[in-house]
């Protein structure tokens, strides 16, 4: 199973420096990938880079994915250009309600080819919670027919159920055969329990602490 470490869903104004020093210390940790905001993706990039295959994510059009698409491909270009392999692009909620093939595969297109331009993935953030589960389904599968593989199911500003988030993440690899990365959140150690059974893709854990505290110190 991947696991990453991810911050751009917290305030950081004040606390930079400590994040910073809590994405090393994941990765020391055994954490395969990181997703963080752009101003710390700046600072971080260069030494991370020359980890091998470390996964280093950035937020595209964050929180809400309602830009514009050049704005949207733009904010790609500066992501992956400060240092990022993989840009967590936000479904826009419009375009998600009106589940027009057409209109998606512009608005994703230009950036998976972005990505592919810098040799990087693209993971795309669909908010599950907001929708009904068949429209979802939906969405995901008219994603996986433009070529994305990959789906982070919640932004992870809401207290996601775990075991929700699970259950989708295991609907959408078994019936669409992609990959899912788990982003409910985890506090106690039913909960780790359970995305380690869950044998779906990939577990994102917003807090160091909660992990060592559950008693893993290397994933």
């Amino acid at each position: 199973m991947f696991f990453e470490y991810c911050c751009y869903n917290k305030n950081l104004i004040e606390d930079v420096d400590k994040e910073i020093s809590t994405i090393f210390n994941a990765i020391g940790s055994g954490f395969a990938g990181v997703a963080a905001p752009l101003h710390v993706l700046r600072q971080i990039s260069q030494e991370i880079l020359i980890i091998p295959d470390m996964l280093i994510s950035c937020p595209i059009d964050y929180p809400l994915g309602c830009g514009d698409r050049k704005v949207r491909q733009h904010e790609s270009v500066v992501g992956l250009k400060s240092g990022a392999n993989c840009l967590d692009l936000v479904m826009n909620p419009y375009l998600f309600k009106k589940q027009s093939v057409n209109a998606i595969s512009k608005d994703i297109f230009p950036i998976m080819e972005i990505c592919s331009n810098y040799n990087s993935e693209l993971r795309i953030i669909i908010n599950y919670d907001l929708y009904e589960q068949d429209d979802c389904i939906k969405v995901c599968e008219i994603l996986r027919g433009l070529g994305v593989e990959t789906v982070i199911p919640s932004a992870g500003f809401s207290n996601d159920d775990i075991f929700e988030n699970l259950l989708f993440c295991n609907i959408l690899e078994k019936k669409l055969e992609m990959s899912a990365i788990c982003t409910g959140r985890m506090w106690l150690e039913k909960h780790y329990n359970a995305a380690l059974n869950s044998q779906i893709s990939g577990l994102r854990a917003y807090s160091l602490s909660n992990i060592t505290n559950l008693g893993v110190d290397k994933l």
